[in-house]
């Protein structure tokens, strides 16, 4: 009896999570998509360095996984990228990478009912280069975990209220030659958020976000190493802990069948607590006792959509937002960009992509910085599971700080296939 009932589970499992390339695997209710990318880029800049710029060829590796179920009651998503890259230039073995990742993972329940919740999780780690060719590990690396939850209201069929908070841990490294060692910082921000949308009418929601954030940092005063590749930083950096408000009010409707806009604007601040530093004794004097200010605290996001299919889209949109930075105080900044996806015909396709952002940092470290992006490729579709993509992506950063500026063109050839 235990062996036929074996058996015949194991007949239902193979009939049920059988599929060709293209078609995916599928498991009950669940969709189970593995892909890989296969590629080979050449950066003129690999340590976006202003000067004795270098140039490098690597072979890029990126195997993912995404799992997803899309019931009436229950919503659940699982995706994740593993990314290595090896370069060819035996002088170029530090800039290396194994470790590179990217996981995130969703749940929403009782989807239906007056009163559901969701949970949602990202893991990642990256490293990205800096101008320290001379370093042993000439990475920024950065780990990430957000975890975001909320209790999910619906008063009626048109209204949604949801009601959550936001748990973040940042861990910072640096390029060996800054600090006495590659740990630089770490952080600890979350709080309360709140999300409303309300669909008065069968294609337009009137969009209410809030939060409340705190950032506290495990090192306000940090130790540099005053040499000659970061002696901007001097002996000391200070990073004071701060709170962080933002609320935003918007509309977004989809103005025809093929357009959608989406107009917001909003209040926020970011109040740093110099006492956290030393008790805020040379606060003025070092410059980070700065908070948000003037017109920073204006809020704007606005974006145009058309849909040319369900999968072809050209979004042009604008935003004003500020962050908190890990070297200073805070970023303001305006973004203004544009992206676009067209299927030229069944065997053929397009994309790219442009943004412009102005960024104005405050803090110990103050400067003004004008960063520009834009990539475009070209994709031949051999069939449904298998695609080949020849591309362009430049980089630039302007600043006020010499040493930071920098131009990069990275040439690419990928193939990506999906199970």
């Amino acid at each position: 009896m235990v062996r036929a009932l074996v058996f015949g589970l194991g007949c239902v499992w193979t009939a049920s999570a059988y599929a060709g390339p293209g078609d995916h695997i599928r498991v009950g209710e669940a969709t189970i998509t593995p892909s890989i990318s296969l590629g080979i880029e050449h950066s003129t800049n690999v340590y976006h360095a202003d000067s004795d710029v270098v140039g490098g060829t690597d072979f890029r590796l990126a195997p993912g996984l995404q799992i997803g179920v899309d019931g009436p009651d229950l919503r659940f998503s699982l995706s994740g990228e593993y990314e290595l890259r090896k370069y060819f230039q035996p002088s170029l073995t530090s800039l290396d990478r194994f470790s590179d990742f990217q996981i995130g993972t969703s749940l929403e329940a009782l989807r239906r009912g007056p009163i559901g919740f969701g949970i949602a999780d990202s893991i990642g780690l990256r490293n990205s280069p800096t101008d320290i060719p001379s370093s042993d590990a000439p990475f920024q690396t950065q780990f990430r975990n957000q975890l975001d939850g909320s209790v999910n209201i619906r008063p009626g069929s048109a209204l949604q209220i949801r009601l959550g908070g936001r748990w973040a841990f940042d861990d910072i490294q640096v390029a060996s030659g800054i600090t006495s060692s590659r740990a630089f910082n770490r952080k600890h921000s979350g709080g309360p958020t709140l999300a409303v949308e309300w669909n008065f009418f069968p294609r337009t929601a009137v969009l209410l976000d809030g939060s409340y954030e705190f950032h506290r940092w495990g090192e306000n005063v940090i130790d540099t190493v005053d040499s000659a590749t970061s002696d901007s930083l001097g002996d000391e950096l200070a990073k004071p802990d701060s709170d962080h408000f933002r609320i935003s009010l918007g509309m977004q409707g989809r103005v025809t069948q093929k357009i959608v806009v989406v107009l917001r604007a909003g209040y926020g601040f970011a109040n740093y607590d110099e006492a956290s530093v030393d008790g805020g004794e040379s606060a003025s004097t070092e410059g980070y006792a700065e908070d948000l200010r003037g017109a920073e605290h204006l809020l704007l996001n606005a974006s145009f959509r058309y849909d040319f299919s369900e999968r072809d889209q050209f979004v042009l949109g604008y935003e004003k937002d500020f962050n908190d930075v890990f070297f200073s105080n805070y970023a303001a900044y305006h973004r203004v960009f544009s992206r676009v996806n067209k299927r030229i015909s069944k065997r053929f396709g397009t994309a790219g992509e442009l943004g412009v952002r102005y960024e104005d940092y405050a803090g110990e470290i103050a400067r003004q910085d004008l960063f520009l992006e834009a990539e475009a490729s070209f994709s031949t579709y051999i069939n449904d599971w298998a695609d080949i993509s020849l591309g362009a992506a430049f980089d630039r950063r302007g600043s006020s700080d010499p040493d930071v500026l920098y131009n990069d063109l990275n040439v690419y050839l990928r193939s990506n296939f999906v199970y």
